[in-house]
């Protein structure tokens, strides 16, 4: 199943959504890495067999190093069991890093493209872009 058509009925989708979890995909104001991570978390439920054939074909963790508040970093892992948003450091090493201050991932997330000298990405960059690209397109705003 792709992730997109787990939100075709977005209406649906919404309703099933209580206010908080509403809240997240909206992203009006700015998210703290709590809620932030409780919004993918969300996305990766909506679309958890899709996550799970791709933690079966091609397993990745990407780590989100806030430098400028480093107990706001996080990371995602996707496996054979799905997708996870995770507050802290990964213990092991990476698939990729992205490191940037905490209003550039604030900014990527609502839909900016951020300056390449305001963030360093450290490994396969084709990963993040298959989490972002999977990520939007499961949003019922999409």
């Amino acid at each position: 199943m792709k992730p997109w058509q787990v939100a075709t009925d977005v209406k649906e989708l919404r309703n099933n959504l209580n206010k908080n979890q509403r809240k997240y995909l909206d992203q009006e104001e700015e998210l703290s890495s709590d809620e932030r991570i409780e919004g993918i978390n969300t996305l990766f439920r909506l679309a958890e067999d899709y996550w799970k054939t791709v933690g079966v074909q091609n397993p990745f963790v990407i780590q989100f190093y806030i430098e400028d508040m480093q107990s706001e970093s996080w990371f995602v892992k996707v496996d054979d069991t799905g997708g996870e948003a995770i507050k802290g450091l990964y213990a092991g090493k990476p698939t990729m890093t992205w490191s940037s201050d905490f209003d550039t991932l604030e900014g990527t997330f609502k839909g900016s493209v951020p300056d390449r000298n305001s963030l360093t990405i450290d490994g396969d960059f084709n990963t993040l872009k298959i989490l972002f690209t999977a990520l939007h397109q499961s949003s019922p705003y999409s």
